[in-house]
């Protein structure tokens, strides 16, 4: 981890888990990473984590009813899991195609 004696880097730590210096380092400096959504490769994330970092607005009332209807944590991160399996492929895909059709060429823009 970094120096606590050197004030001009921040700490490096997402929002559940500290970030490896090697791959963040240097950009932290350029950017902070609190304001970038790709603090890490989703491929390498748990499949429950990734449900919960999903940007598909399909995704979000599904989760919350897994969240308002179980009856422990346990029962919720199963439940959640088994979403995942079901359905984040699906969202996920569905995200890169309309992030393809939103680009300005395709609108015009270009």
């Amino acid at each position: 981890m970094l120096d606590s004696g050197d004030e001009r880097r921040p700490q490096l730590r997402g929002p559940c888990r500290p970030l490896p210096e090697a791959l963040y380092g240097e950009g932290a400096l350029e950017r902070p990473l609190i304001g970038r959504r790709d603090a890490g490769d989703d491929a390498e994330q748990p499949l429950l984590e990734r449900l919960l970092r999903c940007a598909n607005a399909d995704a979000h009332p599904e989760i919350a009813a897994v969240l308002w209807d179980a009856a422990s944590d346990a029962e919720a991160a199963a439940q959640l899991e088994a979403l995942a399996d079901r359905s984040l492929g699906a969202w996920e895909a569905a995200l890169r195609g309309d992030a393809r059709r939103d680009e300005p060429a395709a609108e015009g823009w270009g």
